[in-house]
């Protein structure tokens, strides 16, 4: 099985740098995820096209790399709590 690479294009980071800095000129306090999933979403990625932009930004950008993370913890805390209530009622049943 062949693995496909998904790249994405110096061109696109450059503009998503420029929505970026366009964003900073207007003073607009959007969350950096925020305006990243607004690029991509008009870039038109496809979700490993989606990562690999995230992958290649977030060196860059600090702020949406806390971001990313923090939206990490909270989805592992909820995937938590269902694997704990899950476990409770697989106790229950037996």
């Amino acid at each position: 099985m062949n693995k496909t690479s998904y790249q994405v294009s110096e061109a696109s980071i450059k503009r998503y740098w420029k929505m970026w800095e366009n964003n900073r000129k207007q003073d607009d306090r959007t969350h950096p995820i925020d305006l990243f999933n607004e690029w991509s979403e008009e870039e038109n990625f496809s979700v490993y096209a989606h990562y690999d932009a995230m992958s290649v930004i977030a060196k860059d950008d600090f702020v949406l790399l806390k971001d990313i993370i923090c939206d990490y913890r909270q989805t592992r805390r909820k995937l938590n709590k269902i694997t704990e209530a899950f476990e409770i009622i697989n106790e229950l049943k037996a």
